[in-house]
């Protein structure tokens, strides 16, 4: 199916100091159960996990933390690059020239080192369509921003410059404890793909180590295996349809569309007051867009057939899948599962005309948008 799919703004994240006490409650077995934590049990990974909590409860679609973090949090942030401008604490760290390292566009350098060991995030224009990419170092102290501007790139070969993570697309956020005034790092492995996980890296007296890691969903190849196997089926017929990226097309519009549902079926799943994204097309638009498509020949037909029979099916099984794993009435169940079910329908797909009622993924903040907010689960 050719096309191409817009990732824009999506709800705005409200996080007020409350939530990052919360309790988790109103949700099911499986909702208590994720996100889950593994490792030490520092102040940092309990800060972590609790900002965890409230970014998964957050209705934004994507797991990102909030741009500023309330005042009684633990820690404040030092350097967030998941939004323009950029946020960083001038004070802990400083930004490096331009022209001093050809190799990125931007370097922010922890200016005094803790326990012998300092950060240094890079930030690195991309090639292609994800964006720039971001690595994340653990300097010795020996280090200077001198010593790294004069001996680059060879003090990427020292054993006293240490990769955190390297070729990422997604910004580390560093932040600075209040009490120990230690700066820490969350590792966020989360994306436009997948709910993921994060890996929180602090300064010990052993080093610049991984202490703990977060992880907001099982380990599945594709989230849609997280749903009953007639959902799952739905998805497969619905992937079968979008077919190939289209000869010739560098872009890969069908592999951004399959990238794109994977995130939704994993909100779907475990996070259906996440699902606020307005699909591209109508589903109108769709639904005559595949009609076109089906008459292409008897094995487009059989296809599309074959998806409009599974459609209701699939429903009905989300549906039983609300009402088990969230505890939500039968009728309430069943509404969520038809919003649920016609997103990830229409989401498949890209046709000319999209938006054309004035929508755009930047006004998700319109009231009415979260059906699950309707129903008063959230």
């Amino acid at each position: 199916m050719r096309g191409a799919v817009e990732r824009g703004g999506v709800v705005k994240l409200k996080l007020l100091a409350a939530a990052l006490a919360i309790a988790i409650t109103g949700h099911s077995t499986m909702a208590h159960a994720w996100p889950r934590f593994t490792g030490g049990n520092s102040s940092e990974c309990q800060q972590a996990f609790e900002l965890a909590k409230a970014t998964f409860q957050s209705d934004r679609y994507l797991i990102v933390p909030p741009p500023e973090m309330p005042e009684t949090f633990g820690s404040k942030i030092s350097v967030n690059l998941t939004r323009y401008p950029v946020t960083f604490d001038a004070e802990r760290f400083e930004m490096l020239p331009r022209e001093a390292i050809p190799v990125a566009r931007e370097v922010y350098w922890q200016i005094n080192p803790q326990l012998g060991q300092r950060f240094a995030l890079f930030q690195r224009s991309g090639n292609g369509s994800r964006g720039d990419e971001y690595a994340l170092y653990s300097a010795d102290e020996n280090v200077s921003r001198d010593v790294l501007v004069a001996d680059f790139p060879g003090v990427f070969r020292s054993t006293i410059f240490r990769p955190i993570v390297e070729g990422s697309f997604v910004p580390p956020l560093i932040l600075t404890d209040k009490v120990s005034n230690s700066s820490w790092a969350i590792v966020q492995n989360t994306d436009n793909s997948k709910l993921g996980s994060w890996d929180v890296w602090t300064t010990e007296a052993d080093g610049t180590r991984q202490r703990c890691s977060i992880s907001f969903e099982p380990k599945v190849r594709r989230a849609v295996f997280l749903m009953p196997a007639a959902v799952q089926q739905f998805a497969a017929m619905l992937d079968e349809v979008l077919g190939p990226d289209p000869p010739l097309e560098s872009l890969h519009p069908n592999s951004i569309i399959r990238i794109h549902t994977n995130l939704l079926w994993g909100n779907v799943a475990l996070r259906p007051w996440a699902l606020n994204e307005i699909p591209y097309n109508s589903r109108d638009r769709v639904e005559e867009g595949l009609r076109i498509w089906s008459a292409w020949t008897a094995k487009t037909s059989a296809l599309y057939a074959s998806v409009l029979r599974q459609y209701p099916v699939a429903e009905a099984a989300l549906a039983e899948y609300y009402r088990d794993t969230f505890n939500m009435p039968d009728e309430d169940a069943h509404k969520m599962a038809s919003y649920a079910t016609d997103i990830m329908f229409r989401s498949y797909f890209v046709f000319h005309g999209g938006y054309s009622e004035g929508y755009s993924r930047r006004n998700q903040s319109e009231p009415g948008l979260n059906l699950w907010k309707q129903l008063r689960h959230g």
